[in-house]
């Protein structure tokens, strides 16, 4: 049987369809991109990832990592199978109907914000939606060998398949990362760190005594 959209109670985040066929686009000014989305708004300069040496060379310490505006850099898509006449339980998302039931399915769009609520030198934790306060997201920078050799945080799974798909846990429910969602790392907003790490002074320069008073 075919899948049939049943209902679209929210997307979850910033979906490109809703607004734009462009996540982002350009303003007037030469270096600001604008996110577009429910929470649009503007970004001074542009978006980097952050990895393993970007921190380190900003020495942001663990306490730090909820201060910094994360964004992800390619869509994520999460699906959850569900009994048969669930749909009226669903607050979020999308809800689908395929042949086994129903499916429930959380998007995130690339560039869409996300508010880090904890985060260690190795991990980092993002929630997308301040209604669901339990449903966050973990981006590490590990692999099944180690440390990633590119230092760069990805979406974690605690399981991946041969198709690099994934599970993971979401709002209290297991979901599948499916589409590609693995290829999903951080950004973050250069000037941001700037502006947040760097401390600039300026000296006034001093004068030797003899012409000191002139």
């Amino acid at each position: 049987m075919p899948v049939q959209l049943i209902t679209i109670v929210l997307f979850v985040f910033a979906c490109g369809a809703c607004e734009s066929s462009s996540p982002i686009a350009r303003n007037s000014s030469a270096n600001d991109t604008t996110i577009e989305g429910p929470r649009k708004h503007t970004v001074k300069g542009s978006l980097i990832p952050f990895t393993d040496k970007l921190r380190e060379q900003y020495q942001i310490a663990d306490a730090d990592m909820t201060r910094i505006q994360f964004y992800v850099s390619a869509p994520i898509t999460l699906r959850r199978q569900l009994p048969h006449g669930a749909g009226n339980s669903i607050a979020e998302g999308r809800l689908k109907y395929s042949g086994g039931g129903n499916l429930e399915e959380v998007f995130i769009e690339r560039q869409t914000p996300g508010r880090p609520m904890s985060g260690t030198s190795t991990s980092v934790h993002l929630r997308f939606n301040p209604s669901l306060s339990a449903a966050t997201l973990e981006f590490n920078n590990m692999d099944d060998k180690g440390p990633s050799p590119d230092g760069f945080y990805r979406l974690s799974c605690h399981q991946w398949d041969a198709s690099g798909n994934g599970k993971l846990m979401y709002n209290g429910a297991e979901f599948n990362a499916v589409k590609n969602s693995a290829e999903s790392y951080l950004l973050v907003e250069q000037e941001g760190l700037n502006a947040l790490f760097f401390k600039t002074r300026q000296e006034p320069g001093e004068l030797i005594p003899e012409l000191q008073g002139r």
